[in-house]
């Protein structure tokens, strides 16, 4: 079955637990799907990974720019991100760190959609199956910096100053 790529298939490198790297586009809006990963491969072939299969799916921006791996699995330090700082371990023991959205109505049943560490690099997110996890630990919490409520200054005291026109 060809199938042509249309704007919502995104670029993505799915790994799988039996070390294969697979090229090829995915719909996000897909990620839902009970059965697994829909995807479609470079030469337009139409697949269906299970999802105990799937290690993570990582979104690329190009393939050719894209390395075997990102450069840091880690955050140096605390990220300012909003969001929740989480530790992914995989079930190969391998540990992924990551930032997720703090709102539990975006969640899928499925797996969790985090921004990794090395953003400068060409992976932009990665899709993790809840079935590739052996554990996961949230590190921190990082509010949205625009909700927060603003600091109540000290009472200014009356000024003795008369004023000069008096209202």
């Amino acid at each position: 079955m060809q199938v042509k790529s249309s704007s919502t298939h995104k670029k993505v490198v799915v790994e799988t637990f039996a070390g294969e790297r697979l090229r090829g586009y995915v719909n996000p809006r897909q990620m839902d799907r009970e059965a697994g990963l829909e995807f479609l491969d470079a030469a337009g072939q139409l697949q269906e990974l299970a999802w105990k299969d799937v290690k993570v799916a990582w979104f690329v921006r190009d393939w050719e720019e894209e390395p075997a791996r990102p450069d840091r699995s880690v955050f140096l330090r605390r990220p300012k991100l909003e969001g929740l700082w989480v530790r992914l371990r995989f079930r190969d023991q391998e540990v992924l760190e990551g930032m997720i959205v703090n709102d539990l109505l975006q969640a899928s049943p499925h797996g969790y959609l985090i921004t990794p560490p090395d953003l400068s690099g060409s992976h932009q997110k990665a899709f993790v199956p809840r079935s590739a996890l052996a554990g996961m630990e949230v590190l921190a919490v990082n509010p949205n910096r625009g909700e927060h409520r603003p600091r109540r200054r000290a009472a200014a005291e009356p000024s003795r100053q008369p004023r000069l026109f008096a209202e």
